[in-house]
């Protein structure tokens, strides 16, 4: 009776945990909460990629239809960052992830950068130094 009683609390638990869509949870990124988009600056041990950082600065400052608000929230020893967007509205998102998207290197050979929208949107460079 023992073993079906620890299986039967097993199931529950398992149960408990599951989510009805059996999708992954989304990613996430330090700072990132919250955010409509959210993009991560990280490094490869020699800061970010600054170029790429101030190209979405830019794109940002000059999209106010798009974008209401923007926080950045330094988490890393070299520079490391998280750009918060709010945009106006939930049909502003779509267009602000696309637009930083077509702003970023495909490749992260200088650092990692992780963009991220509430509606889905997921970019993440690929490779790395060497």
């Amino acid at each position: 009776m023992k073993p079906f009683a620890a299986l039967a609390a097993t199931a529950l638990l398992a149960a408990a945990c599951a989510t009805d869509s059996g999708a992954e949870p989304p990613p996430s990124v330090p700072g990132g909460e919250g955010c409509d988009v959210s993009v991560s600056f990280g490094s490869y041990a020699m800061g970010i990629d600054q170029e790429a950082y101030g190209r979405v600065e830019s794109w940002l400052a000059a999209n106010p239809k798009l974008v209401t608000d923007v926080k950045v929230t330094p988490w890393g020893r070299e520079g490391e960052r998280t750009v918060c967007v709010t945009a106006t509205s939930q049909a502003a998102i779509k267009p602000v992830f696309t637009g930083v998207v077509k702003l970023l290197p495909v490749e992260g050979k200088k650092a990692p950068i992780t963009a991220l929208s509430k509606t889905g949107g997921h970019f993440h460079t690929k490779g790395g130094p060497g």
